[in-house]
């Protein structure tokens, strides 16, 4: 990674890697609330291993309940109203690359977002990858495989992309018509 990307790792820890406050978490403190009042109203001691084994029933049909709930409950999407203030809505990578383009003079930064984004959606399509929610930028590079050529732009319009929406670099049409260019070659 780039060393314009100092303040973005900086705030990345920061907002990642929280150090203990001493004593327990709230997570732990209500965990322990939950098992002291479900235990004692029912019988449950977590002295003995039977108590233990109950109390190991007990959470799974928890986590099972929970797990039903969040998956019978659709999660809220962001409003498009925002999304459509942010960045022009397009549909299909064509559209989005021109654009992009037509952008790059006005607004590179957003131009290269949308660039990026149109071409990363394009290569998973073409390639038959299912969304992945955790799936990150370099994460696709290494789904390419290290030794391929559309690995190699796919790592260099990466960087760029990086360097000039998360870090400090400045962006230029320039740039918009490279990662163009490298996008154009990593779907070749």
């Amino acid at each position: 990674m780039g060393p314009g990307l100092d303040h973005a790792r900086a705030a990345a820890r920061a907002t990642f890697f929280h150090p203990s406050q001493g004593g327990p978490s709230l997570l732990g403190r209500f965990l322990s609330w939950i098992f002291d009042h479900l235990g004692g109203g029912l019988g449950v001691h977590a002295s003995s291993i039977a108590g233990l084994f109950q109390l190991g029933a007990l959470a799974l049909l928890i986590a099972g309940a929970v797990a039903l709930v969040v998956r019978l409950f659709p999660r809220r999407r962001g409003s498009t109203k925002d999304a459509t203030a942010r960045e022009p809505a397009v549909t299909g990578y064509a559209a989005a690359r021109a654009e992009a383009l037509r952008l790059a003079d006005d607004d590179p930064r957003t131009a290269l977002r949308l660039l990026y984004a149109a071409a990363l959606g394009e290569l998973g399509r073409r390639r038959g990858w299912r969304h992945r929610p955790g799936r990150t930028n370099w994460g696709f590079v290494r789904a390419l495989g290290p030794g391929s050529t559309q690995a190699g732009a796919l790592a260099d319009c990466t960087l760029l992309f990086e360097g000039a929406v998360y870090g400090d670099a400045p962006v230029a049409a320039d740039d918009v018509r490279r990662a163009d260019a490298l996008a154009e070659a990593m779907l070749a």
